[in-house]
């Protein structure tokens, strides 16, 4: 799961309780969000910069497939 701009994964709380729970559910802070590092001040991040985070998550975890779940910022990311 993927949140928005200026959002946390703690936005995707809600909506676990009424999926399936047969399934893992893992919502991931982007950098700078939530309770991730701050970004360094005057560091820009640019769309491509924030998927390698995604990348990195997916890696890490050897995904083969996953159904992704996103809004606002994240649904953009999920697209390129």
């Amino acid at each position: 799961m993927c949140h928005g701009q200026v959002d946390s994964a703690a936005c995707f709380r809600p909506l676990v309780k009424l999926l399936p729970r047969n399934y893992y559910y893992i919502a991931m802070e982007l950098p700078g969000n939530g309770k991730s590092d701050p970004v360094p001040p005057g560091l820009m991040m640019s769309a491509y910069e924030i998927l390698y985070a995604i990348k990195t998550v997916v890696d890490h975890f050897r995904w083969d497939s996953f159904i992704y779940i996103a809004h606002s910022l994240g649904t953009l990311l999920g697209k390129l």
